[in-house]
């Protein structure tokens, strides 16, 4: 093909090309929505008896409108150090959790914080959802 037909051709493919690198962005940014972390559990750890392994007292977690995900934040000294495992209802939903871990958002009526590795006594774990930001 040559002449005017071309040209058409090449400038129709050149728009098709922009649309799609365009909708893309579009997408990207309807897929990745801007998170707002809002506390919803203060949870206490008191230091385990000599024969026994740390773990929590059952806590409930209550979820704002919009919640995505749980963000794990540890408070105190060596806070990197500690690793731990989350159980829901008596099941483990997630295991070797450390300081900043996102996890998903579980429906349950009783959680814990079991297995607790690396922590000093007394230890705070704070709870955060991760909420989707309104535009």
């Amino acid at each position: 093909m040559t002449g005017p037909g071309r040209s058409w051709t090449c400038a129709a493919s050149l728009g098709a090309v922009a649309a799609l690198l365009l909708s893309g962005q579009a997408v990207l940014a309807h897929n990745n929505p801007q998170f707002e972390e809002t506390l919803i559990q203060t949870v206490a750890v008191e230091a385990p008896a000599a024969a026994e392994t740390a773990s929590s007292r059952p806590f409930e977690l209550s979820y704002p409108p919009r919640t995505a995900e749980l963000v794990w934040k540890i408070s105190g000294d060596k806070a990197d150090a500690v690793r731990f495992a989350v159980e829901a209802d008596g099941k483990t939903v997630a295991a070797d959790v450390h300081h900043g871990q996102v996890t998903p958002r579980v429906k349950a009526g009783q959680f814990r914080l079991v297995d607790i590795k690396g922590a000093s006594f007394p230890l705070t774990v704070e709870v955060f959802a991760n909420v989707i930001a309104k535009k």
